[in-house]
């Protein structure tokens, strides 16, 4: 997964899952009243207002084992845990349980009044009935229960007062009936998955996973109020961590009572079996990585220096390590499977005649003038250090004098300039006979050899001090800036005019202009707020994890390496906040300072600033050394966008609980929480695909934190990856201080690389980068260039696994591939609704695309949500030339993006359809007001796409690949894809989306008359496309079936066929619940013509009447309209599921009943026929009311540039005629009640304009569109679908399409459309296509009784009645909207 964003998005549609599992299940309850919170207490989920709420530590029902008398364990039990770091008294509180029905205590409650404390971040074990069990010994307990749990089905819930719940505490927990004093409930169903077995109440939604082996368990103290995603089973009958045992007061069970430390029991008694770990904690993030090799470069040491920092040479593939201990600059070779291996040492002691050494600090690769350059501090520390510079084979090719110890080098990256960091220190401390050397930059031109010495003369230390920069005082007075200043790192701007130097001890980022050799600003860095929850840290010594929140104090960034990077033209600053403090001599800044947190508990010996001797401090606050995070600013202000707050400790603590906080020369938990904790010390952001990665080395525990930052004031979490072996003081990689990034293009292994230089271990790691945001680069010799494509997926998620294993196959025989999609990826089905697309966005995540362009339905979930998918969820990069900002007159996306394929640069530009104003929302692209802020640029559509093409040529593209969502059938005139390249030059190659065609390769003329190819791949997966680039300019396009891969062909293409298979298999079991069969049918209920053409957007079907019966029956207005591109998907004779149904209407849509009149109908079926014979997403299924469409005659309608209803041309004759609602003709001035979506009747949808203004009846009350077709099947026709109402595929009769004037009103009519064609065809003539349709009930409610309203001809001049309506029937489905227990959701 993709980080914090997308997994706290993944949880929360899976609570919504849960929420309409529990309404499978509680559909006929009706709700309770209210009832009032608990009083708020300790250890109760209840904010200080009273407002129950989850997020708020609290003492959950952390395990539950029933057992049996053939059990595994000894006993059953309950285990509580508490959330919190407080002590919680127990006493008065209460446990009950109940069985489900297919146990002994179904009937009434069994409750068992607690007694005494559970502790902070503790434990608390009721010992129940004893089994027969032996292979596992539950310890004794805090309390023992005679009384023996379920092993098929249990509840068991938590009370903070003397509490007898209802009978309406039954099925989900909801704020309708959660009784007084309710803090928790755990539940869980026998694995036999029987409705007996199904536990008597849960939260949100409870798992089938319990047996006389199983327990449920709670997965890291998780309370979602869903107790399906907050545990799992855990089995006794195997070898149990301890840990997930239960804790009795004398520890775990099993054989001893020892414990993993920092779980709040017996801090540090156990260490768990596994020190050791050679991959990255997260095996399905986007980016893993896995240690594929490493190097010892010298003995261990606790004071480090062995092997401090990295560079990497692409010319010859060999990585340069720092080991100043000994003056050795170790040369390794990265070899082809991702190894080390030591190549050779360069002594540099003696490098430079007459030059006393005293340390090397730091290394940078010059690959421009093929230098190796290195830094030099010399052994008296008072005088100036050196340059040298090196050829490849470490040979001295010259040297540059610098300032006072030199501890970091870089180099631009044309080679022009080489900059050191000079830090200056007073070593020997202050006073008579010591020096504080100066702070500065060295700044070498090598192009003209010029030396200078940049340093902070010009700046007032009293002044600063008062901008919150720190500076140490002697005597009572400032330093002076040019003494006190120490530049610690430098990082580089891109275009490379400036350089960023961190003065650590100072909390600041000074501002060098390179050419000008001279400092422009110097401002400070800022402090965290350790009183606000988010920056919660443990800064208490007491061997376990509690992270606490300290009024008046602050942690002190101090950062040590910072990483320079670019996004979207903004230059922006990553900082790696260590913290550090100064003592030299007989001067030390630094104090130990007792710290109570909110809480009153005092944290001991915190070692913070001395006021004293600080200056830019305020009174009365703690300044804790380095904020334990790491920050990204805005490089031009400093101003910062991002903090990862208290992640590096939460999560490590979550990994290695174990040796949480430890330092790095010992393990032991605790050890450096008063002190720095993690301490950030080194981070390098690189671009990998086309998103932007951190990576954070952590110098105590140690490890990486990886961290995507590709939208920078929203970065997340990614990874963690720690090769540091635990299981003795000093093994393994330990202390990362010096990080190098190996590109895949640049990587001999074709995948990318981290190098790490662990400095008290001596070791140098390799970890090899894999996951979705990779692409191995590929080899010299590459097989050619593909471009891989999907169109209009609309959730048919089973193809991606094909079209992963294809895509591996490609890139193993060694081509390269871009993978693109043209849009409406993420609604259709289930499965993108109730995740708002986040499932779809992450399958396509793990099939490594690189490119999508939003179609209309993108945006179904709202434009913020789409906006957040875009920039925080998806993985692969939007493209639109045309989606604008108004407000700020941009793109909201790139116009297009180039990438080197095959040794050509090929640019890909991204097209909207202008359409999507009016079939998306159109009030998503609108202020408060009505006014459109957001535009596809219709008004010069051409000219747009033009400018993108000619800017991508520009760059430097070679050839031009337009994707584009716009289609050509039923498509907007203007707006067609073929209208594009008729009135465009420059494209090479369309791929198409929209309007659902299969077009393996067809070819168009563009405005020069030169051919260009077009390619489409239908809808639903049908096939995916593959375009080959030849090498003659030329491409060749083919279309190929999901099913056709041969997914096994090679161990790549396997892998990637499951990796991505395995994805969607969870997600189909999340949603496995909709697979409950509600019905069935005994016909097909289709959207498509007998042939297999859609149908639904030009045509009537029985899939159409039946929506809009629905529509019209659960609501009880007059008629239903309906969009016939709402309507999705057809259903199957035989049996009917919720998922079926669903898919039908996947939109979620809000219903509403208004108020129209005549008119208004009139006027939104002429602008839903508008289009006809060509198909219209707008075109106008309905209920109760029949009408004729005159397609011959010409529009009449009137819409603006954006497709929206503006009015009718008077002087044409309407399409629309004979529309007759229950029996009778349509009166324009009289009023009918109208049911439908939301989207329709009152959003503009597909430009329905006309409703503005009508009065609504009914909305908040009613269910969205996929709940009332459920509540239609279900309760008004019983389940079943029957022939006689619907068995005739194209409908009853209630649209009649004449694509030919009547010449004689008594006489044949030929021009009427036979319902078994498509409505764009010409009637056959002299064939008999009667349709046989019998008489059935009415459920159109069109009032006909038998009598000929119209006399209808077909091709073969039979004459077609509509259908008898029975009075009954239509009796039965007139009725009133009933109760809904299902409340409607909002759309986003």
């Amino acid at each position: 997964m993709k980080g914090d964003k997308l997994m706290r998005r993944q949880k929360k549609w899976k609570q919504v899952l849960a929420c309409m599992s529990a309404f499978a299940v509680t559909a006929s309850m009706v709700p309770a009243g209210s009832v009032s919170a608990a009083e708020t207490g300790d250890g109760t989920p209840y904010t200080a207002e009273g407002v129950y709420d989850v997020t708020v530590p609290h003492v959950i029902v952390n395990q539950i084992y029933g057992g049996s008398d053939d059990g595994n364990a000894s006993h059953s039990f309950i285990e509580l845990y508490n959330q919190s770091s407080d002590t919680v008294d127990l006493t008065g509180w209460r446990i009950a349980y109940r069985s489900s029905r297919d146990g002994d205590d179904s009937e009434a409650w069994k409750y068992l009044d607690l007694t005494g404390d559970i502790g902070g971040n503790g434990y608390y074990l009721i010992r129940c009935g004893e089994t027969t069990g032996t292979d596992y010994q539950v310890p004794s307990g805090d309390q023992e229960w005679d009384i023996r749990l379920h092993n098929k089905g249990v509840s068991v819930a938590l009370f903070s007062e003397d509490v007898q719940p209802g009978d309406d505490f039954a099925g989900a927990v909801t704020e309708s009936n959660r009784p007084e004093g309710y803090v928790d409930l755990l539940a869980v169903q026998g694995n036999d998955e029987e409705e007996a077995q199904m536990p008597p109440v849960y939260e949100g939604r409870t798992e089938a996973v319990q047996s006389k082996k199983k327990a449920v368990r709670r997965v890291g103290f998780a309370d979602t109020d869903n107790n399906a995603d907050d545990a799992d089973s855990l089995d006794y009958s195997e070898t149990v961590d301890p840990e997930m045992g239960p804790h009795g007061p004398e520890g775990s069970g099993e054989e001893g009572g020892e414990t993993d430390p920092g779980t709040g029991e017996q801090p540090g008694s156990g260490t768990p079996e596994e020190t050791y770990h050679s991959s990255s904690f997260e095996n399905g993030a986007a980016l893993t990585l896995d240690r594929t090799g490493d190097v010892t470069l010298g003995e261990a040491d606790p004071d480090g220096g062995v092997a401090e920092i990295v560079s990497y040479n692409s010319d010859n593939g060999k990585a340069y390590i720092v080991n100043g201990q000994q003056g050795l600059l170790n040369v390794v070779n990265v070899n082809e499977d991702g190894s080390l291996t030591t190549e050779n040492t360069i002594e540099v002691q003696n490098l430079i005649d007459g030059f006393a050494y005293g340390d090397m600090t730091s290394v940078a690769v010059d690959t421009v003038n093929d230098h190796v350059i290195i830094a030099l501090q010399a052994a008296d520390y008072t005088a100036a250090g050196r340059i040298a510079v090196l050829d490849y084979e470490g040979n001295l090719v010259t040297s540059y004098e610098t300032g006072v110890q030199p501890d970091m080098v870089t180099v631009s990256s044309d080679g022009k300039w080489i900059l050191t960091a000079d830090e200056g220190e007073p070593r020997e401390g202050y006073g008579p006979g010591t020096t504080d050397p100066a702070g500065s930059v060295t700044l070498v031109n090598t192009e003209t050899e010029e030396v200078r010495v940049a340093g902070f003369a010009g700046f007032d230390s009293s002044v600063l001090a008062g901008q919150g920069i720190l500076f140490n005082k002697v005597d009572g007075q400032i330093l002076s800036a040019s003494a006190d200043l120490e530049p610690e790192y430098i990082a580089l701007d891109p275009d490379g005019t400036k350089a960023y130097v961190s003065l650590q001890e100072a909390n600041a980022i000074a501002t060098l202009d390179i050419e000008e050799g001279t400092f422009t600003s110097i401002k400070s860095l800022g402090f965290q707020d350790l009183s606000a929850e988010e920056n919660r840290v443990d800064l208490s010594e007491d061997g376990e994890y509690k992270a606490s929140v300290y009024p008046h104090t602050v942690g002190v960034r101090m950062p040590d390496g910072i990483s320079a990077f670019e996004v979207n033209g903004v230059t922006w600053l990553a900082t790696a906040n260590e913290g550090d403090a100064r003592e030299w001599g007989e001067f030390s800044n630094e104090a130990k300072e007792d710290i109570a947190d909110a809480e009153d508990i005092v944290a001991e010996g915190v070692r913070v600033l001395d006021h004293s001797v600080t200056a830019g401090l305020e009174d009365g606050v703690n300044y804790v050394y380095g904020s334990r995070s790491f920050t990204i600013y805005n490089a031009d202000t400093m101003e910062p966008v991002y903090d990862s707050a208290n992640e590096f400790e939460s999560r490590t603590a979550s990994y290695l609980s174990a040796w949480f906080n430890c330092s790095n020369d010992d393990i032991e938990i605790d050890s450096r929480s008063a002190k720095k904790g993690v301490e950030p010390e080194t981070v390098t952001v690189e671009q990998i695909g086309s998103r932007w990665y951190a990576f954070v080395g952590l110098e105590r525990i140690g490890g990486v934190m990886v961290y995507d930052v590709t939208d920078p004031a929203s970065a997340s979490y990614v990874n963690y990856v720690n090769t540091r072996d635990f299981s003795s003081n000093v093994s393994g990689d330990v202390a990362p201080e010096g990080l190098a990034f190996i590109p895949a293009e640049e990587s001999a292994s074709g995948y990318p690389i981290l190098l790490a230089a662990c400095e008290v271990s001596g070791t140098a790691a390799a970890y090899t980068l894999g996951g979705s945001a990779v692409t191995p680069a590929p080899s010299e010799d590459t097989a050619g260039a593909v471009v891989l494509y999907t169109n209009d997926v609309h959730c048919a998620v089973d193809g991606y696994s094909s079209l992963a294993a294809y895509r591996a196959q490609l890139q193993e025989e060694g081509y390269d591939v871009i993978t693109v999609d043209a849009g409406d990826a993420i609604q259709g089905e289930a499965v993108g609704s109730v995740t708002e697309g986040a499932a779809i966005v992450d399958i396509m995540n793990t099939v490594g695309y690189d490119f999508a362009v939003p179609g209309n339905h993108e945006f179904d979930y709202g434009l913020d949500r789409f906006l957040e998918i875009a920039q925080d969820e998806a993985q692969y990069e939007y493209l639109s030339c045309n989606f604008v900002d108004l407000l700020t007159d941009s793109t909201v996306f790139e116009p297009y993006q180039i990438v080197e394929m095959n040794g050509e640069n090929v640019a890909f530009v991204g097209i909207s359809t202008p359409e999507t104003y009016t079939k998306s929302t159109p009030a998503y692209f609108q202020d408060e007001n009505g006014n459109f802020v957001y535009s596809f640029s219709e008004d010069d559509f051409y000219e747009t796409i033009q400018n993108a093409v000619d800017s991508a040529a520009e760059a430097g593209a070679d050839r031009v690949i337009a994707v584009g969502h716009l289609g050509i059938e039923g498509t907007t005139e203007g707006w067609k894809s073929t209208d594009v390249i008729a009135n465009t030059t420059g494209i090479d190659a369309f791929i198409d989306a929209h309007s659902h065609e299969t077009i393996e390769g067809k070819a168009y003329e563009n405005k020069n008359g030169e051919t260009v190819p077009l390619t489409s791949t239908g809808t639903k997966f049908a096939d995916f496309g593959v375009m080959t680039l030849n090498e003659d300019g030329t491409f060749s396009t083919e279309l190929i079936a999901p099913g056709d891969v041969d997914t096994q062909s090679s161990e790549a293409a396997a892998a990637a066929y499951q990796t991505v298979q395995d994805k969607i298999d969870g997600y189909n079991e999340d949603l496995a619940y909709l697979n409950e069969k509600l019905g069935t049918s005994e016909v097909e209920l289709t959207i498509n013509d007998s042939e297999g053409t859609r149908r639904i957007r030009n045509g009537e079907t029985n899939m159409g009447d039946f929506v809009a019966d629905a529509y019209r029956t659960m609501t009880g207005a007059d008629i239903a309209l309906v969009n016939g591109g709402g309507i999705r998907d057809s259903i199957s004779a035989g049996d009917v599921t919720r998922k079926d149904l669903m898919d039908v209407n996947p939109w979620n849509n809000e219903m509403c009943v208004i108020q129209a009149t005549g008119q208004q109908i009139l006027d939104a079926l002429e602008h839903g026929a508008r289009m006809n014979p060509e198909e219209s997403g707008g075109f106008l299924q309905v209920s109760g009311m029949t009408y004729e469409i005159h397609n011959y005659l010409e529009s009449p309608v009137i819409t603006d540039s954006m497709e929206m209803f503006q009015g009718i041309d008077e002087t044409k004759e309407r399409r629309v005629q004979n529309v007759m609602i229950g029996g009778e003709a349509l009166d324009p001035e009289k009023t009918y009640t109208v049911a439908g979506s939301f989207y329709t009747l009152q959003e503009q949808g597909d430009g329905f304009t006309m409703f503005q203004g009508a009065q609504i009846l009914q909305h908040e009350e009613l269910p969205v569109d996929s709940e009332m077709l459920i509540s239609y099947f279900t309760e008004r026709l019983n389940g079943t679908v029957t022939a006689e109402m619907y068995g005739n595929p194209l409908g009853d009769g209630r649209i009649t399409i004449l694509t030919e004037k009547e010449e004689d009103p008594g006489s044949q009519t030929p021009g009427t459309q036979d319902p078994s064609e498509d409505p764009g065809k010409n009637p056959a003539d002299g064939t008999d296509n009667s349709t046989g349709q019998q008489e059935t009930s009415d459920p159109a409610g069109t009032g006909n009784s038998g009598s000929v309203v119209k006399p209808v001809k077909t091709g073969d001049e039979n004459r077609i009645y509509p259908m008898l309506g029975l009075l009954a029937a239509s009796a039965v489905l007139a009725g009133g909207t009933g109760v809904y227990v299902i409340r409607r959701r909002k759309s986003s």
